[in-house]
């Protein structure tokens, strides 16, 4: 992988990355076909599986922040808290 030179091994190494990230069942069988190293497609394939991971729980979490802000602020529930005065406990007492 990085038999080309830093900068085109770490360019290749980012874009196996991507793709094991998204497709990480797919990306072991096109590495060895490609002719990779054993230890180069677990190092990417373990590393895409673990930013992938952490990509999609942090992104995730701050969608469903953001929907629950926005849930909050345009469909709120205004429904007043039930205020119990001394006249409604009389008469819950007197219904009873």
């Amino acid at each position: 992988m990085f038999d080309q030179g830093l900068l085109a091994g770490l360019s290749s190494f980012f874009s196996w990355l991507v793709m094991s990230i998204v497709k990480f069942v797919i990306t072991p069988s096109l590495m060895t076909a490609k002719g990779f190293e054993p230890w180069e497609i677990l190092l990417v394939t373990i590393s895409g599986a673990v930013v992938g991971v952490l990509l999609f729980y942090h992104t995730g979490k701050a969608i469903f922040s953001w929907w629950s802000t926005l849930k909050s602020k345009f469909f709120s529930n205004n429904k007043r808290k039930a205020v119990v005065t001394p006249g409604r406990r009389k008469f819950i007492q007197y219904k009873d």
